[in-house]
């Protein structure tokens, strides 16, 4: 039930029809709301629960004996056939749906000089794109951990520092304080 987009249509006779159902004289078309709720948004709603409705489908809805008919109608989607060209005279490159006996025009220039670019040219084209990003990607990498090394080795070399200071400074303190009771016992 995982449906992203897809399409209703609806006649003037079902907006005339929701119209007369919305209206009413004392409340004017506050009702309107509710009616389009529950005559056009809950039965298309559960025609999703039901899935019934897929993704592409178009939803018709027409009025039959003033009442609403929903008619669904499925989409089969075709996959196309895409070809790759390059024109020879503005060497842009582009991309067109290949038909039966029709002429490729370059979408740039206009004209019918155009070269079919070997599929199998373009991915390696495209693998050693590729190959050179991850390449980039791994120097990159590295450059990063060396950084992440040296920084690690620098704050290590600090600590080991502040930690034999601190060990010197309560050496000399406990000497002080050594000396200080022995001159005070004299």
């Amino acid at each position: 039930m995982k449906i992203k987009k897809s399409v209703f249509y609806y006649t003037d006779e079902v907006v005339e029809e929701i119209a007369q159902v919305g209206f009413d004289p004392l409340f004017g078309a506050r009702p309107l709301k509710r009616a389009i709720q529950r005559y056009i948004e809950d039965p298309i709603s559960n025609l999703i629960i039901a899935e019934k409705v897929e993704k592409g489908d178009v939803i018709k809805i027409r009025v039959e004996n003033h009442e609403l008919i929903f008619d669904v109608e499925k989409t089969v989607f075709v996959k196309m056939n895409i070809q790759k060209y390059q024109c020879q005279e503005c060497q842009i490159t582009f991309e067109q749906e290949i038909i039966a006996n029709s002429t490729v025009i370059c979408p740039k220039c206009g004209k019918n000089n155009v070269k079919i670019i070997n599929i199998n040219e373009k991915k390696e084209e495209e693998n050693q794109e590729k190959l050179k990003n991850t390449q980039e990607n791994i120097n990159n990498k590295t450059e990063k951990e060396n950084k992440e090394e040296e920084t690690k080795d620098i704050r290590e070399k600090i600590d080991d520092q502040f930690q034999k200071e601190n060990i010197n400074n309560s050496l000399k303190q406990e000497k002080n304080e050594n000396q200080q009771s022995v001159s005070a016992s004299s």
